[in-house]
């Protein structure tokens, strides 16, 4: 099959596919298929990520970071840059997920895993566009606040551009602190909202 026809075909299926996945696309057996992986990435056309998992050279970060391990989703600064709320650029796309996997790099970025109780898995949407799984802005925030090791400037220039272009909800902000369970996340969120009043008064 011509590299042309089968990246059409293997786009389709999401962004992060395996040697199952090529194997049949092409009609050919696994141990065909990872060969002609081998002569794809040579080529360009494919990168692999990890042992048996490999995605597109031109497919978008965030999706691939987001498609390795499911569910899982991009949150904290990766998400924050993804929504354009942030100048800071990023070396790191951080994943949330339910699921245990260790770190890796991939596609220029360290791909971190942050391992997180079920019940924490909400306030994310997948983008057809892209097929990235990401953090809604107030989920983003929430999620750099409670796991995040970000650095509370980086924060707040956030909430302020999410506010300021009427990208932030606050009463979604607020539900999903609750949600969490976590006191002292919804006493440090009020905190937050507290010092943006004072700053307008």
């Amino acid at each position: 099959m011509k590299a042309s026809k089968f990246v059409e075909a293997i786009g389709a299926l999401g962004a992060v596919f395996t040697v199952k996945d090529a194997s049949r696309i092409i009609g050919k057996s696994e141990k065909y298929a990872s060969l002609y992986l081998s002569r794809l990435i040579g080529s360009g056309y494919v990168l692999r990520i990890e042992k048996g998992k490999y995605c597109l050279s031109n497919a978008s970060p965030y999706a691939v970071a987001s498609n390795i391990v499911h569910p899982s989703y991009v949150s904290m600064l990766a998400a924050l840059k993804y929504h354009g709320l942030t100048s800071q650029n990023i070396y790191a796309i951080d994943v949330v997920t339910s699921a245990r996997h260790k770190d890796i790099e991939a596609m220029g970025y360290s791909i971190i895993f942050n391992k997180v109780p079920r019940r924490l898995m909400f306030g994310f949407y997948r983008n057809d566009e892209d097929n990235a799984f990401v953090a809604y802005p107030e989920k983003a925030l929430i999620d750099a606040l409670l796991i995040g090791n970000i650095p509370l400037p980086y924060i707040e220039e956030a909430f302020e551009n999410a506010e300021a272009n009427g990208r932030l909800d606050k009463s979604k902000l607020m539900a999903y602190a609750k949600a969490t369970g976590s006191k002292a996340l919804e006493n440090k969120l009020v905190g937050l909202l507290n010092d943006k009043e004072r700053v307008r008064a």
